[in-house]
């Protein structure tokens, strides 16, 4: 559909759900075109963060790689000062306040390889009364 009428819909980008975010193929379509987009990924996606070192080497072998992780439990483990804090729009129970933190990464391909370099977004959502973590996505 973007291919035959993507010239004449005025658009700036695309956005999705995790069913367009999950096929790696899909994403690099887009980019090789220059299409902009922001579409949810399942939690068990496999990524490589690239903004950490990467485990030191024996000096004998390959050298090691950043391991593998899923969104999820990768989420989890970051230091609370890679989360920045932001004050969004006034909710119906007062401000809605969400945590956010950007990284370079890497996916998985369908091949099992390394994909191209992306940038994944994690939003925290909390509670206002008692700043309890309620989704993340």
């Amino acid at each position: 559909m973007l291919a035959s009428h993507g010239a004449v819909l005025p658009h700036g980008w695309m956005a999705g759900d995790d069913e367009m975010g999950r096929p790696y193929w899909f994403r690099r379509r887009l980019a090789a075109v220059g299409e902009r987009y922001l579409f949810a990924v399942p939690s068990n996606t496999l990524r490589r963060d690239l903004e950490i070192e990467p485990p030191e080497s024996s000096g004998r072998g390959r050298r090691p790689h950043r391991p593998w992780q899923s969104v999820a439990p990768w989420g989890q483990a970051l230091d609370e000062k890679a989360w920045r804090r932001i004050d969004g729009r006034d909710g119906a129970k007062g401000p809605r306040v969400v945590d956010i933190v950007k990284r370079r990464v890497v996916s998985r391909t369908h091949r099992r390889q390394q994909g191209d370099e992306e940038l994944v977004v994690v939003v925290r959502y909390r509670e206002r009364d008692n700043n309890r973590v309620v989704k993340v996505d």
